[in-house]
């Protein structure tokens, strides 16, 4: 009998039976036997939770079987930078490994982010695989049989069990109760992330947008259409499992503008659904349905009346419609760009949802946010404006620092002398801040990777 299996037996035992257990064990093991502290040195190099004592999860991989899983993986069987290994019972072992370029902070927010969920009793799907002293940063030294080109070097990884439909994305959903049953789970555990004080800020790919160069935005004046469709919906952060990426959640703030990520969240549901379902041939009044109750749903988990979806059903079902004729085209539309109003038909309803929301809890809460955040083009600006704008990267007024801050992409203020105030306003606002102007009370930031500006109202 293996050591693993030993300890994979002692913890499907009752604790009663545990003591009793080892020390048959013991007696059984021969000529050289294991003595009580080194079974117990054995069990303590990974540290177990309650839900896989409890027979929730099952158990993760020892380190000598994952390495050994590793070597044999073939491409069909990674997902970008994650391996996922079968662990039975419907479960499934994901090793997320570091990004080229990216740093260790990344996978160790996302990793404490996870347990940070799970200890207030937050639903969602990832169980996070710690060691015996409660890291979850890993590295891994074995070989590879395929090694994805993102993958860094240094072999770093976090670990997490996760049901196996925790990979199947929407693209991959060929039946219109499924593809529903994703719809309502994503768009469930988004509100009561919001419930309980989180914010998913990415729920696709859309806030990478590649082909325009610059991230779709659905407050953007004007009201932009969307390019490269099939790329920009691959691998959304959201599945039969609910949604993913944990790394793009964060507590919210009092200087979040929620207005703006929550509207920009139910405008990403709602364009990668509806694309996915179209595109896997569910028809348009299937499309419809599914739209239509993931936003009663939302509604509902605040308590509000959903009427509002029945008195704006017309924009929903325009939005479906257009949506059907241009997706040969891979990109959609907007009456602002002299295309159809695909794009303008959904913001318009999107609006009205969020119209409801004021009478919601959550609506206290960016009611008296201290900012206010807009996009604005280029082509908006006064070109003497624009001229005076390049090249300054601070503004300084009386004794406040206006700084753009690139690693929270936010502005940022703070005292002079001895830093005393000090503020993160709108943090993830902005991608790639650049220079910025103050007049009066509004702040414009350039952003170089929404090619857009930010104009950041102050109380």
């Amino acid at each position: 009998m293996k050591k693993t299996d030993l300890v994979r037996m002692v913890f499907r035992f009752k604790p009663l039976y545990i003591l009793g257990l080892l020390s048959l064990q013991t007696l059984l093991l021969t000529p050289q036997r294991v003595g009580l502290s080194q079974i117990t040195l054995l069990i303590r190099r990974v540290k177990f939770s309650e839900e896989i004592r409890e027979g929730l999860y099952p158990f993760p991989l020892s380190a000598e079987e994952l390495q050994e899983a590793i070597e044999n993986l073939s491409p069909a069987r990674w997902y970008s930078r994650t391996a996922v290994i079968p662990l039975g019972n419907g479960f499934v072992q994901a090793v997320k490994f570091l990004k080229k370029g990216e740093s260790i902070t990344e996978l160790t927010q996302e990793a404490s982010m996870i347990q940070e969920l799970r200890d207030k009793g937050i639903e969602i799907s990832p169980l996070l695989v710690k060691g015996e002293d409660g890291e979850y940063i890993f590295e891994y030294r074995g070989k590879f049989l395929y090694v994805p080109e993102e993958v860094d070097a240094s072999g770093k990884y976090i670990s997490y069990i996760v049901p196996q439909e925790y990979f199947i994305y929407p693209e991959n959903i060929n039946d219109p109760e499924k593809m529903m049953e994703c719809a309502l789970l994503s768009l469930s555990q988004f509100a009561r992330l919001l419930k309980a004080g989180y914010l998913h800020r990415s729920l696709s790919p859309l806030t990478h947008e590649q082909n325009s160069g610059r991230e779709w935005l659905w407050n953007y004046v004007p009201i932009g259409g969307i390019e490269n469709l099939q790329d920009s919906l691959k691998y959304a952060n959201m599945g039969l499992a609910g949604l993913r990426d944990f790394a793009h959640v964060s507590e919210i703030i009092p200087d979040d503008y929620l207005y703006f990520s929550v509207g920009q969240a139910l405008c990403e549901w709602a364009i990668t659904i509806t694309y996915h379902s179209l595109k896997n041939g569910f028809s348009q009044s299937q499309t419809f349905n599914i739209l239509a109750a993931g936003f009663e749903r939302f509604l509902s988990e605040w308590e509000l009346d959903i009427k509002i979806v029945e008195e704006n059903i017309d924009k929903l079902e325009s939005f479906v419609s257009l949506v059907r004729q241009e997706i040969k085209n891979n990109a959609l539309s907007s009456q602002n760009d002299g295309g159809k109003p695909t794009i303008n038909n959904l913001v318009g309803f999107v609006k009205k949802i969020m119209e409801k929301m004021k009478e919601s809890s959550l609506y206290s809460q960016w009611e008296t946010a201290t900012v206010r955040v807009e996009y604005v083009s280029f082509e908006e600006l006064d070109r003497n404006f624009a001229i005076e704008l390049r090249g300054r990267m601070v503004v300084q007024e009386g004794e406040l620092r206006y700084v753009t801050n690139w690693h929270k992409r936010c502005l940022e203020i703070f005292h002079i002398r001895d830093g005393s105030y000090h503020r993160y306003i709108a943090p993830g606002s902005i991608i790639m801040p650049k220079e910025i102007f103050k007049e009066g009370n509004i702040i414009y930031v350039v952003d170089t990777e929404r090619k857009c500006m930010v104009k950041i109202t102050l109380p």
